[in-house]
């Protein structure tokens, strides 16, 4: 008797929707996080946001795997990271760090989101015309991973950090997101499936042997790329001319 191949066909509606199934989560989880905040639970609406930063990577690389990816996949992904590394972590910064802040202060959070959402706007229509391997302002993600990584480590380490770290970490954040400034996207040109899978691996292996201390490093690390790497290209291209 012939075996049954239980190998299912990459145009099936399970596999073609799977990738929409970790978008939904990743939305869950930004939803979450910002009831959490309401609620006063800073630490339990930090780790929803870097759930949501897993599902964010799952869905685009299961769409890519599978070939699924499509104009309306693009638009939602996107709509779901304005709520998730946007709003979440909006929320989340004005009720630990800027509830009290002066006025002028309080608008920050919302600055951040207005950052997060003009990012994305903007990646939507430079899409087919960024580089492979670079994309230009620090992602949204990672901008949201140094946020909670703050947050955690002051909540387990009882420390409270003064309202001017805040106001200068919001305003550098959403100065690297809406800039042009290239950061390295670690997929497409330059960089294999396996050495992606790889990082996201070794990311998440830190993450769990160092939790919040790895998120710090790994977020406050990418994030000085950007500017130092315009530094450096900024010395050669001077150091030619000499």
């Amino acid at each position: 008797m012939a075996r049954r191949s239980l190998r299912i066909s990459k145009d099936s509606k399970t596999v073609r929707g799977a990738p929409g199934f970790f978008t939904a989560l990743n939305l869950l989880c930004g939803y979450r996080s910002i009831l959490s905040t309401l609620k006063g639970d800073f630490v339990s609406a930090s780790w929803c946001i870097v759930f949501s930063m897993i599902f964010d990577w799952a869905d685009g690389k299961l769409a890519r795997k599978l070939g699924t990816a499509s104009e309306l996949g693009l638009q939602l992904d996107s709509v779901v990271d304005a709520v998730s590394f946007g709003a979440a972590p909006s929320v989340l910064l004005y009720a630990y760090a800027f509830q009290n802040a002066k006025p002028v202060f309080a608008l920050l959070p919302f600055i951040y989101l207005l950052s997060v959402v003009y990012r994305l706007a903007r990646f939507n229509l430079w899409v087919e015309r960024v580089p492979k391997g670079h994309y230009p302002g620090l992602s949204s993600p990672s901008s949201a991973a140094f946020v909670v990584s703050v947050i955690l480590i002051c909540d387990s380490n009882a420390i409270r950090l003064p309202t001017e770290f805040f106001v200068a970490a919001t305003f550098v954040l959403s100065t690297l997101m809406v800039s042009r400034i290239k950061y390295p996207s670690f997929k497409g040109k330059g960089f294999s499936e396996r050495w992606e899978i790889g990082l996201f691996l070794f990311a998440v292996g830190l993450l769990i042997f160092m939790k919040y201390y790895a998120l710090f490093a790994l977020s406050f690390g990418y994030a000085l790329t950007g500017p130092l790497r315009v530094l450096l290209k900024r010395d050669n291209t001077k150091g030619r001319a000499d």
